[in-house]
């Protein structure tokens, strides 16, 4: 972004946004093989776990003090979803996907756009204070999957 300071006080000259090349080039392949976007999902809501009491953490959670960032899983994950048919369960926290750490719900998104529909990734997460490790075959984006 320019600013530029005249007469008449600061003004915006001009602003630019930046997407990598690479995303790019893989959007366009997509959008001429099948016209389409295809995302990877696990079929489930999820809120940052900072967005949770430090109170509700352990009593709600009950997560372990170490697990400071995460996702916590706000839904029932539906039977037909990669999350259901992974056991995965309301109020689990995913920690790490193929051991990468999950730092935000944000980097839940960026590690699975990392991955294509059909490919199976290792889904680490916390139920009642337990870490647990399991194999989850994701689909498509949750829209898909309810069309």
């Amino acid at each position: 972004m320019k600013l530029a300071t005249d007469s008449e006080g600061t003004s915006v000259e001009g602003m630019g946004f930046a997407i990598p090349s690479n995303e790019v080039v893989n959007i366009i392949n997509q959008l001429i093989k099948n016209g389409k976007i295809v995302r990877p999902a696990l079929g489930i809501k999820y809120v940052d776990l900072s967005e949770i009491s430090s109170a509700q953490q352990k009593s709600v959670l009950k997560l372990p003090s170490s697990v400071s960032n995460g996702a916590v899983v706000m839904t029932t994950p539906g039977s037909s979803t990669p999350a259901g048919k992974a056991g995965l369960k309301k109020y689990d926290v995913i920690t790490a996907i193929d051991g990468k750490k999950v730092t935000s719900t944000t980097s839940v998104r960026d590690l699975l756009y990392e991955h294509k529909v059909n490919d199976t990734i290792k889904l680490t997460y916390y139920r009642n204070g337990k870490e647990k490790t399991v194999s989850v075959k994701l689909t498509e984006t949750t829209s898909q999957l309810n069309n």
